[in-house]
């Protein structure tokens, strides 16, 4: 979960600095904030479910972001800058997620033959 805390803690600011100004167009932030949060929340008990959502909508971002950020005239640098804070911390936290699945269920598995 801390893998994706950057992102967290940037649509976070984000929502609430545009907000506060007076832009309500601030609020769409919650879109992207509230199922990322929840994700990331329930990870700990559906770590497996959790992690290919995760990782399975952040890769399909990662890919498509390029395309929209063209379209929207930024250059590729600030395309870049926006996949490694927005994208990758949550492909991370997928992979981790994923990872500590496939070690909970190794673990059970030893377990149930009796070599733990």
């Amino acid at each position: 979960m801390v893998a994706a805390a950057p992102t967290l803690i940037l649509l976070t600011i984000i929502t609430l600095g545009e907000s506060a100004s007076g832009e309500l167009i601030g609020l769409s932030h919650l879109l992207q904030l509230i199922p990322l949060a929840a994700l990331l929340a329930a990870g700990s008990r559906y770590p497996r479910t959790c992690g290919l959502i995760l990782l399975g909508a952040s890769l399909i971002l990662v890919l498509a972001y390029p395309f929209f950020a063209r379209g929207a005239g930024l250059s590729p640098a600030a395309a870049l800058v926006g996949v490694a804070l927005f994208l990758l911390p949550p492909v991370v936290a997928g992979a981790l997620l994923l990872r500590a699945a496939s070690l909970a269920t190794a673990e059970a598995d030893r377990a149930a033959r009796g070599q733990a």
